[in-house]
């Protein structure tokens, strides 16, 4: 056998005498062992063999070049692996590493597993797999599916194949036969199944039932009976062809008719569209599904006669002749006119204007009955014509001035019994009601001006001198802007505000008159934010159709969101300027703040419905710490700081499992502090390592791992490497260096970072800051131990460290698993024993530390690293092999970077948070 020689640590650090006499001692009684065992001691004879230590054969992988190949095709597979032979399992001849095999057809249904075995000289064999699972094929349904054809007549199939090399089908039929996918009928009317085969997978088929008919009589083409024309929007309608004996008939029609009834009968009832032409259109079709040539008939659509509006005098003067009564022309459309009271029609009776003569007395009604082309008629237009007294000038009462285009506008004459009243007007206006009657309704024009006139007639047909009045038309205002000159004031500041406008006179609500021309208004002091509307009036009284705002935002606004705690309430206080001072526990926005910083702190939240996570140490309920405790945020209404700003107070979990892989790491929120680094008691003795102590801020909570880094963790992550003696997956993984964890992507770090799932996002794993290790050790405490003060050399204190601490006085010798003794109060195990703990800062033997290369200290928890780095590491917390006093709080050791040698080393990670 051989052995080596434990060489002792990187460097012996000035101090006590005491610490260097129990170094000194460790190591001269360790070096005796490894002597007397080198020179035969403890029995065995002189000499020996040699066996040669060959490496590992490693099955890297073995991959398929296509995991799902379509079936019938082919495929290889390609094999990696080093420090042996390959082999092949299912009959696949194993090439050399990094080569792919022959072609291997896939042509089996479900997964195959291959296996690539490697085996060294040692007969040590390691094996990987890969999975192939064929497509499986897929016959489409037959398109077109179950038809009917005539014997000896021929039809198109198709059908889509998924999942072979080919995707193709051949064809065959229970009767007939194909050409390709074009099958002819037989001879004979019956059945025929037509079946679809994949050329790939003879095992996949689809089929589909055809009908063969017998030949029947050829239809011919039908005569439509149909009306010549038709009212527009007219029900009820018909239309025919002859019966044909065996036959089927289908009615379309184009130019929007619609067919109520009858479609696939002989005889149709329909309903005409509202313009246009109908062409109705019938196929008939045999029974053997031959068609005949469609038969159409096209029916132009007229319109519908509409009851007409009958002009003619109100008023008659008895026996007059030479009066006219007429109606609007109707295109295509006769008239025909009557009469009650004894009137006579003297000329235009079939027309849409008549002359007639006026009976001595009483009234006339004239009546005009109109029919379109079609034959059918509206509803009659009458009108009644009476006698009444003489008219006289009308006053005409309207605006003086109107505004441009202006709808609904009145006017009006006072009335006049028995009397007629017909309104015109000049200059663009429009009459839009009662132009017959004393008040009118009107649309002004553009511009300019407009004059009403009104005429009165009386019974007798005679006008008195019309009426008139002129209203100038003026233009709506019109608004080009309006704005403040600040939007936003601070609280009783004031503002100006501008408006450009032409067309009338305008006004601010609030303020009062404004003029147009951008000259400024100001604002009284503002205490509140505030919106100003502009209304501008023309001289009509109208204003314009918009009111545009300005709103004047007074002070700052701030946003504070309370995230991650549920429906737990948060503990946030929000300071600032002048005494301002708010708490919440959910999220709020502020309005009107004055400039200045504000603080936002973020308290530690207690959750009654969970048990704290640290036992008889920590709280007895769960702890919840905000990522940040303190932010900070400068604002400004009108200055270079934001006047708006929104902060969070987050509070992540509690606790955290991160899936990766096939292990999972469980996490611990700590939260941010300030703390005294280094020795704050000497009730073991002074440590030169520990001095001088410092304040340390740690500004943002991180996670820490629960326990150290497992070799089950380490197996997982590592592609089953173990280094450690101890063996045992939840014994902490030894025998790692720290070039082993933090090299870049072959370490355990990266690949841990790689693997890991449901992290928070922007998150990273890394090892422990020196600042960070001991705050999170001490966990609140200020004592030599996080569990209180304790002299190791007094029984009584020792007994107490062993529920804690595993080292040489409770080890027996030997590791044990994590989490076997009581964790600190944030819910941390083996913090202090167990095994010695990696952290990312350089070595250096007390915190004042100087010299070429080596930075100041941080005093904000982040890594002490020289330029260029040193050859020491810092580790912390003692082991199972060394003294108790060696798990101090603020007890830390050197750790070369390479050494891999060492069977009380490991280390745990933490998670920064983005």
């Amino acid at each position: 056998m051989s052995l080596a020689v434990l060489a002792p640590p990187l460097s012996i650090r000035s101090g006590p005498a005491t610490l260097r006499s129990r170094f000194a001692q460790a190591f001269l009684g360790v070096s005796a062992l490894i002597l007397a065992l080198a020179c035969g001691g403890g029995g065995g004879g002189g000499g020996g063999s040699t066996t040669p230590v060959v490496p590992p054969p490693v099955a890297t992988s073995l991959t398929a070049s296509a995991a799902a190949p379509a079936f019938g095709s082919t495929f290889t597979l390609t094999p990696v692996y080093t420090a042996g032979t390959g082999a092949i399992d299912n009959g696949v001849t194993c090439p050399a590493t990094g080569v792919p095999s022959a072609a291997i057809t896939a042509n089996w249904a479900g997964a195959k597993t291959f296996t690539l075995t490697v085996t060294n000289s040692a007969n040590v064999t390691a094996t990987t797999t890969a999975v192939v699972t064929p497509q499986v094929v897929s016959v489409g349904a037959i398109t077109p599916a179950a038809p009917s054809v005539t014997v000896s007549t021929t039809k198109t199939f198709s059908s889509t194949v998924t999942g072979g090399a080919l995707n193709t089908v051949t064809w065959s039929a229970s009767a007939g036969s194909f050409a390709g996918n074009v099958w002819t009928a037989p001879a004979t009317p019956g059945t025929v199944t037509i079946t679809a085969t994949s050329v790939d997978d003879p095992t996949k088929t689809a089929t589909t039932t055809v009908t063969v008919l017998a030949a029947v009589a050829v239809p011919t083409t039908p005569v439509v009976t149909a009306p010549a024309k038709a009212t527009a929007g007219k029900t009820g309608l018909t239309a025919s062809v002859p019966t044909q004996a065996g036959c089927t008939y289908a009615w379309t029609q184009t130019g929007g008719a619609t067919i109520t009834a009858g479609a696939t009968t002989n005889s149709i009832t329909w309903t005409a569209p509202a313009s246009g032409s109908v062409t109705l259109s019938c196929t008939v079709t045999n029974s053997a599904g031959v068609s005949a040539t469609p038969g159409t008939a096209t029916i132009p659509v007229v319109a519908a006669a509409t009851q007409p509006v009958v002009t003619a005098p109100a008023s008659v003067t008895a026996s007059k002749t030479g009066l006219t009564a007429s109606v609007p022309a109707q295109t295509g459309c006769t008239y025909a006119w009557t009469q009650t009271g004894g009137a006579t029609i003297t000329a235009g009776a079939t027309t849409n204007s008549i002359t007639w003569t006026a009976p001595a007395s009483g009234s006339v009604v004239l009546s005009c009955t109109v029919t379109n082309s079609a034959g059918d008629a509206a509803t009659a237009g009458t009108h009644t014509s009476a006698v009444v007294a003489a008219a006289t000038q009308p006053t005409v009462t309207a605006p003086a001035n109107v505004t441009a285009s202006k709808t609904g506008l009145t006017a009006s004459v006072p009335t006049q019994s028995g009397c007629t009243y017909a309104w015109s007007q000049t200059g663009g206006a429009t009459i839009t009601a009662g132009a017959t009657t004393n008040s009118i309704t009107w649309t002004a024009p553009a511009s300019g001006s407009v004059v009403l006139s009104c005429t009165v007639t009386n019974a007798a047909g005679d006008a008195a001198t019309a009426g008139t009045h002129t209203s100038a038309v003026v233009p709506l205002p019109s608004i080009t802007s309006f704005s403040a000159t600040a939007s936003r004031v601070v609280p009783s500041g004031s503002t100006t505000l501008i408006a450009n406008f032409t067309g009338g006179t305008g006004s601010v609500s609030g303020l009062g008159a404004i003029v147009g021309d951008g000259t400024p208004l100001s604002t009284n002091a503002l205490s509140t934010t505030t919106v100003f509307t502009l209304t501008v009036t023309n001289a009509a009284g109208d204003a314009a159709v918009s009111h545009p705002t300005a709103t004047v935002t007074v002070g700052n606004d701030l946003t504070v969101n309370i995230t991650g705690l549920g429906a737990l309430a948060g503990d946030v206080t929000v300071t600032g300027p002048n005494g301002f001072n708010q708490h919440l526990t959910a999220n709020q926005t502020f309005n009107g703040l004055e400039d200045g910083t504000y603080t936002i702190t973020a308290a530690t939240v207690t959750d009654l419905s969970q048990p704290g996570l640290g036992g008889a140490l920590g709280s007895a309920h769960l702890q919840r710490y905000p990522l940040v405790r303190v932010q900070t945020q400068a604002l400004s209404a009108a200055g270079s700081d934001p006047a708006t700003a929104t902060l969070v107070a987050n509070y992540p979990a509690a606790t955290l499992t991160v899936a990766a892989g096939s292990t999972s790491i469980d996490m611990v929120l700590v939260p941010g502090g300030t703390y005294t680094m280094g020795e704050s008691e000497t009730t073991i003795g002074s440590e030169a390592v520990a001095l001088p102590p410092h304040s340390v801020t740690l500004a943002k909570a991180f996670y820490v791992a629960k326990v150290p880094v497992t070799q089950a963790q380490w197996s997982a992550l590592m592609s089953g490497n173990n280094p450690s003696d101890f063996v045992g997956p939840t014994f902490p993984v030894t025998n790692v260096s720290f070039d082993d964890i933090t090299a870049p992507t072959t370490g355990f770090l990266d690949s841990l970072n790689a693997a890991a799932s449901a992290k928070p996002t922007g998150s990273t794993f890394r090892l422990p800051t020196d600042a960070e290790f001991e705050y999170a050790t001490r966990a609140g405490t200020t004592t030599n131990f996080y569990f209180g003060s304790y002299d190791t050399g007094v029984p009584a204190d020792q007994s107490v460290v062993d529920t804690f601490v595993w080292s040489n006085s409770n080890s027996a010798g030997a590791i044990h698993p994590v989490g076997a003794l009581l964790p600190n109060a944030w819910g941390l195990y083996d913090m202090s024993g167990l095994i010695w703990q990696l952290c990312q800062d350089d070595w250096h033997a007390d915190y004042a530390a100087s010299g070429p290369g080596i930075p100041a200290l941080p005093v904000n928890g982040s890594a002490w690293v020289d330029s260029p780095r040193a050859a020491g590491r810092v580790y912390r917390g003692g082991s199972w092999a060394g003294a108790p006093w060696q798990a101090q709080s603020k007890f830390r050791g050197p750790y070369n970077h390479n050494d891999a040698l060492n069977n009380n080393a490991g280390f745990r990670v933490v998670l920064q948070l983005p």
